[in-house]
């Protein structure tokens, strides 16, 4: 079940559980190395982080993007929550492919369908 959908400010950590302890994850613009969303169990509770609506969330780099000729991808501040909406359907649903069901979301999200479809393959 998931037990909050929060906007952070940019620059916010995060820190997941994970067995080995893991590392801090900023929430911030893609231009800052950060990431606008996170999905993940936090406090044994799964949660979804996504950056501040008034914050720029960047480009995602072409090098990331398939299909676009390595032009850099706009992403849209839906995209950003649809894709982590995604990522915590299938930790509830026991999808062991949870990248390919953020971005099924993801790109439904989109009011361009067929655009999305052509445009926002981002892989992970």
């Amino acid at each position: 079940m998931l037990s909050r959908l929060n906007s952070e400010p940019s620059r916010s950590e995060r820190n997941a559980d994970h067995p080995d302890g893991g590392s801090a994850i900023t929430i911030g613009s893609i231009k800052d190395a950060n990431t606008p969303g996170l999905t993940a169990k936090v406090g044994g509770k799964l949660m979804v982080y996504f950056l501040d609506p008034k914050t720029d969330p960047g480009k995602i780099p072409g090098s990331h993007m398939m299909g676009t000729n390595g032009k850099d991808g706009v992403i849209y501040r839906g995209e950003i929550v649809a894709h982590e909406l995604g990522h915590a359907r299938a930790f509830m649903t026991g999808d062991l492919n949870d990248n390919k069901a953020a971005l099924r979301i993801q790109i439904r999200a989109l009011n361009e369908p067929t655009r999305a479809i052509q445009t926002t393959r981002w892989r992970h």
